[in-house]
């Protein structure tokens, strides 16, 4: 494996992400003062309109990061274009599923439509040739072929992985983090200067420079356009793997998804339970009010 090519993309994915997030946040940051000095001369004043800005456009940069390390994989590497139908497949759709989590964000799809428009997005992947043959057991050597189901396997492998990616996204940096890990392990398993292992790198280091920001203090949020991006590429990119390397691929991506999952389910869960007391407080009587006369000041 030629370590080079992956060294670029690492690089660029991360330098697009730290050039273009700041960019963002200036352009966000005028439009915070600017509302904030109208509403200083009209009298308003809460605190509420104090907080730091955080930006909601924090899957741009990762957008962004995704189609030039994708360019640079195609135009400079041509060991990543042994398959062209399947790698311009792979940003085309990650791109739609980008756009999908878009208009979710600025005006809200609803679960049903927005599962039915990104299972649309995973069939056109399907039907374009990237589909789980095969499934094996990790702990034998037994193994599964899938054959006529292979389309419907990989249509519900997809959708899961995003579902699970914009739960996850429930915290806020914990899609993030784990989306790093995920990237790295594909970039580990994948075979050779493989389009799927230059793609998987360069999103690593495209969250590495999310992640600068995406940290507490929060100064951008990744949304739900950069979770389902994640999520498919994350699922799609495994399966793009070799055949030797995608079932250790998605027994990774599984058990980070799914920890990941559990981890925001019970965080939520915990934030949702009534505070109640460790010990139970002793009743109190309440107290009795005594009504004085002037005749019993006059003794005292």
């Amino acid at each position: 494996m030629n370590i080079e090519p992956m060294l670029f993309c690492l690089i660029l994915g991360c330098l697009v992400t730290l050039l273009t997030l700041p960019l963002l946040l200036l352009s966000g940051w005028k439009v915070a003062l600017l509302s904030d000095l109208q509403r200083r001369n009209a009298g308003v004043t809460s605190p509420e309109h104090s907080r730091p800005y955080v930006s909601k456009w924090g899957a741009l940069p990762l957008a962004a990061s995704f189609v030039a390390v994708s360019a640079l994989a195609c135009i400079a590497f041509p060991d990543a274009t042994s398959n062209p139908r399947q790698n311009w497949t792979i940003l085309v759709t990650g791109l739609a599923i980008f756009a999908i989590g878009l208009m979710d964000d600025f005006s809200p799809l609803g679960p049903r439509r927005r599962l039915v428009l990104q299972s649309l997005v995973a069939a056109v992947a399907c039907f374009q040739g990237i589909q789980l043959e095969s499934i094996h057991t990790p702990l034998a050597s037994l193994g599964v072929h899938l054959e006529h189901w292979s389309g419907i396997a990989t249509l519900g492998w997809l959708v899961l992985v995003i579902a699970l990616f914009q739960r996850i996204n429930s915290v806020n940096w914990l899609a993030g983090c784990l989306g790093l890990l995920a990237m790295g392990l594909l970039a580990r398993c994948a075979t050779g200067n493989s389009f799927a292992g230059l793609c998987a790198i360069g999103m690593a280091g495209a969250l590495v420079g999310f992640l600068v920001y995406n940290l507490p203090p929060t100064r951008v949020r990744l949304g739900s356009s950069g979770a389902g991006l994640l999520g498919y590429l994350v699922g799609i990119l495994s399966i793009s793997n070799s055949h030797q390397d995608h079932e250790a691929s998605i027994l990774a991506v599984m058990l980070i998804a799914v920890l990941g999952a559990s981890f925001a389910t019970w965080r939520n869960a915990i934030k949702l339970l009534p505070a109640f007391p460790l010990r139970p407080k002793p009743a109190t009587r309440p107290a009795v009010s005594r009504i004085t006369s002037p005749r019993s000041h006059e003794r005292h």
